[in-house]
């Protein structure tokens, strides 16, 4: 379960561990598109778009509640 960072109730952000245990990995129509919109609405770029020899694309950012996601799209079947 993904939720708001709740020290209270013993739900601590992931940087007070030095960083995400996990991240989500959307596979998505438009990696680039949907990467735009997440930072407008305050998420935090981790990592520009990268190209991979096993034909995705993806792009990293982290999310208001420190949450890691890598976001990708298929550049080409192999």
């Amino acid at each position: 379960m993904l939720c708001d960072v709740h020290p209270e109730l013993g739900i601590p952000s992931p940087r007070a561990f030095g960083g995400a245990g996990a991240a989500v990995n959307l596979h998505v129509d438009d990696v680039d598109r949907l990467a735009q919109r997440a930072v407008e609405a305050g998420a935090e770029m981790v990592r520009e778009p990268t190209g991979y020899a096993h034909g995705k694309r993806q792009r990293r950012i982290r999310g208001p509640f420190d949450q890691e996601w890598l976001l990708g799209h298929t550049l080409e079947e192999l």
